[in-house]
């Protein structure tokens, strides 16, 4: 004997798949949170930002010009998107390979990546600061 599917079982169905669509997403904001409030980076304050910009070092944003232009930026800070950023640093006069460069994005994980290309290239002194979240003071 085949079983019919009742009406209340299509509505159980429906919930059920709905149920995991929204633990799906709920998910996925957790993830997100936890990399702008524990993402990666080391945090300085307003002051040390600013004492190493004023001893010659360069402070870079590297998101796209988007999100750049969302807001969230550090005062004195460059925006040079990630893909541009060797070629900007190779082409910007007085730049060094001992140069401190301290890099951030929205997370911290594109400015990670950031420090690993510089690092690779050759630059010693790249700092990966984190989120442009945490200096909302710094602006």
């Amino acid at each position: 004997m085949e079983k019919v599917a009742k009406p209340w079982d299509k509505v159980m169905q429906a919930y059920y798949k709905q149920a995991v669509r929204e633990n799906k997403k709920r998910d996925e904001e957790n993830k997100a949170y936890e990399e702008v409030f524990g993402g990666k980076g080391i945090r300085h304050t307003c002051d040390e930002i600013r004492q190493i910009f004023l001893n010659g070092g360069v402070i870079i944003d590297v998101r796209n010009p988007v999100e750049h232009n969302a807001g969230g930026k550090i005062h004195n800070a460059v925006n040079v998107p990630l893909i541009n950023l060797l070629r900007w640093c190779d082409l910007r006069e007085g730049m060094t390979p001992n140069t401190p460069i301290l890099v951030y994005s929205n997370s911290g994980s594109q400015a990670n990546t950031a420090k690993v290309e510089l690092e690779k290239a050759g630059y010693n002194n790249v700092t990966n600061i984190g989120s442009h979240k945490w200096y909302n003071l710094c602006s």
